[in-house]
């Protein structure tokens, strides 16, 4: 009976091992194991389902696009950017790129927060192929260097061939790690909302980093606030630069 508790003991785990190489060798050939590896940073199963399609679609399909409009249009300048011939659209794209390698950074620094990390490269990837086909040459190569280079740790087949399609060598493995500029990040305007005793009011569309005393002004003279005053002075006005404006009568 010892024998035969044993064998069946040894035969569960081998079933239960061959099960699990069944199932990685399926998810390999239905992803591919650039999609499985990051899809491992998802702690939900469903989760990681849903992301690994969505990734695949992506990153590996959607790319393509991408890479042979980069080898039509990159020409000019020798892939550098210059910032005076860059459209709204190049811009925009440009700032998303500066922010993804900020949150991507800081989500590896601090927590290793790969879910994140993951999900911000992707939000990169759907802004990357839903622009207008005629971006700048140069932004389309800072954008696909520097993502080669935020794919590697979790996509590392994926990171080396779009480095290889880009016309780099040596490994991208070689490579430090991307920077990002803070002026090029910062958003070009923002939406203030401006409060009245801590009940919204109305909302500002302005520059990025407006000035304080320039907010506080546009509040007062917000016609909806002027009404909410009912000709009182202000007691306190709170301000919070990029995000809102609290007018306390």
């Amino acid at each position: 009976m010892e024998i035969q508790r044993k064998f069946l003991k040894d035969a569960e785990k081998i079933s239960f091992d061959l099960d699990h190489r069944r199932k990685l060798e399926h998810n390999i050939s239905r992803y591919n194991v650039n999609v499985l590896k990051g899809k491992q940073q998802f702690s939900d199963l469903e989760l990681a389902r849903k992301k690994a399609a969505n990734l695949k679609h992506k990153i590996l399909n959607d790319l393509d696009k991408y890479l042979i409009e980069f080898e039509l249009n990159f020409q000019k300048n020798g892939g550098k950017v210059i910032a005076t011939e860059l459209t709204a659209a190049d811009r925009t794209l440009r700032r998303k790129l500066h922010q993804t390698v900020a949150r991507v950074t800081e989500d590896l620094d601090h927590d290793f927060k790969f879910n994140t990390a993951i999900a911000g490269m992707m939000e990169l990837v759907n802004d990357l192929t839903s622009l207008p086909e005629n971006i700048h040459a140069s932004v389309l190569r800072e954008v696909g260097v520097n993502l080669a280079k935020l794919c590697a740790p979790f996509f590392p087949h994926l990171a080396e061939e779009l480095w290889e399609a880009l016309g780099n060598a040596p490994s991208v493995f070689g490579q430090s790690w991307p920077k990002w500029d803070k002026a090029v990040a910062t958003e070009e305007s923002v939406t203030v909302v401006v409060q009245v005793n801590g009940k919204l009011r109305s909302k500002l569309d302005v520059a990025a980093q407006t000035p304080q005393e320039t907010l506080t002004a546009m509040a007062l003279a917000d016609p909806k606030v002027i009404a909410a005053a009912e000709g009182r002075e202000p007691k306190k006005i709170i301000v919070v630069p990029d995000k809102l404006v609290n007018v306390v009568f």
